[in-house]
């Protein structure tokens, strides 16, 4: 499914008020659809590359590359959480 139309199902960005909660499994899709529009490639094929250091390199650190890592935290919540809570300290 096209990262627009999975992302329309949250709410529009211009209204915050619109939005809705995702679950893991929608977080998950809208991920792997905004990878495969950007890179060509599934959220898992990114996670991947991006944990090999793949991306380590501002030669290949594209623009599109950093649109799907701001994503992570999508599907990486567990590290996102602690991490919010260690700062929170």
């Amino acid at each position: 499914m096209a990262t627009a139309a999975v992302a329309t199902r949250f709410g529009n960005v211009e209204d915050p008020a619109s939005a809705k909660v995702m679950t893991r499994a929608e977080a998950a899709e809208l991920f792997d659809a905004t990878a495969m529009l950007y890179l060509g490639m599934s959220g898992t094929e990114f996670l991947r590359r991006w944990d090999n250091g793949d991306y380590d390199d501002e030669t290949v650190c594209s623009g599109r590359v950093m649109r799907v890592a701001c994503m992570i935290p999508l599907v990486r919540r567990e590290r996102a959480g602690k991490n919010a809570t260690t700062r929170a300290r």
